[in-house]
């Protein structure tokens, strides 16, 4: 199935950056569960000749609902220091939270909303497709989590201050209706917070299509440049995008570098392999935060 631009709506009107490299086993629950280890599987990767926005084209038609649905929660153990990444990223457009309500798109067990309340969010709301995800929140947040994909009508228009998505935008097949949808969600000069992989990163130019961005997940891929004109494009002002460093353990940083699979799984199920994951540091992987307002 042919994709368009997201950014200009063009068929065909692209160059191919790398070949497709996937198969028939490319498109299972598991590979479309959160922080699975990366197998370099990919569509055909496209940049278009009018905007370079980065896409999958063309994609296998498939029904994203029912995998997401049914997609199993692998991080858990990483979600006590990336809860407090991504908070520090919704303080960066919202300093106080205290009084304020946070809407988040994709959130896994909302480990993200739960920090929230803790520290002082007056009210929480999380869209996420995984029944097992959020079945496993937390009996504080799990009252404020519907099981769906985020789609207009879902919630109220105007309700609320923040709406936040962490490394959601890059799997959505229409980011930009998402995007309008979160601007109808937010209050008059309420913000949306973004996390997203920046293709222009270190890290994407060193690995290129072995850098685990480059995903059979992934329909498309954002620079500042892109991400911002999208944010823009769906209404946003006062639209900025920098990078931001993650905290990670090193075990989690070991299962993304690209190495054969049958190696990399040694050694993640050795005694070295399961020790680091006590060990975490931050580091600059390639991540960018994108923030707009609703004018």
């Amino acid at each position: 199935m042919k994709t368009s631009c997201c950014y200009c709506g063009t068929l065909d009107n692209a160059k191919e950056v790398y070949p497709a490299n996937f198969d028939a086993d490319s498109f299972s629950v598991e590979v479309f569960s959160a922080r699975r280890i990366p197998d370099r599987r990919y569509f055909r990767w496209v940049s278009c000749n009018s905007c370079s926005q980065l896409r999958s084209d063309p994609v296998v038609d498939l029904d994203l609902e029912s995998l997401y649905k049914d997609s199993t929660f692998d991080y858990s153990d990483e979600s006590a220091s990336l809860a407090r990444t991504y908070f520090k990223l919704i303080q960066s457009g919202m300093e106080n939270v205290k009084g304020k309500s946070i809407l988040e798109i994709g959130g896994g067990n909302g480990f993200v909303l739960d920090y929230a309340l803790s520290q002082g969010c007056e009210s929480v709301l999380g869209i996420e497709p995984s029944i097992l995800a959020v079945e496993s929140a937390s009996e504080r947040v799990k009252p404020f989590m519907i099981t769906s994909m985020f789609k207009p009508g879902i919630v109220p228009n105007e309700k609320f201050d923040c709406a936040v998505m962490f490394h959601v935008m890059d799997h959505l097949p229409d980011p930009l209706q998402t995007l309008e949808t979160m601007y109808a969600a937010i209050a008059k000069q309420g913000i949306v917070v973004i996390a997203v992989h920046n293709v222009e990163s270190w890290s994407a130019k060193l690995f290129k299509s072995k850098s685990p961005i480059f995903d059979v997940e992934h329909t498309y891929l954002y620079s500042k440049t892109s991400a911002t004109n999208l944010l823009r494009k769906a209404g946003f002002v006062d639209v900025s995008a920098r990078g931001y460093w993650n905290t990670y353990s090193l075990r989690y940083l070991l299962q993304l570098l690209p190495m054969p699979s049958s190696i990399k799984s040694r050694l993640l199920n050795s005694f070295l392999g399961r020790a680091i994951g006590y060990i975490s540091l931050p580091v600059p992987l390639g991540n960018m935060l994108v923030i707009g307002t609703k004018k």
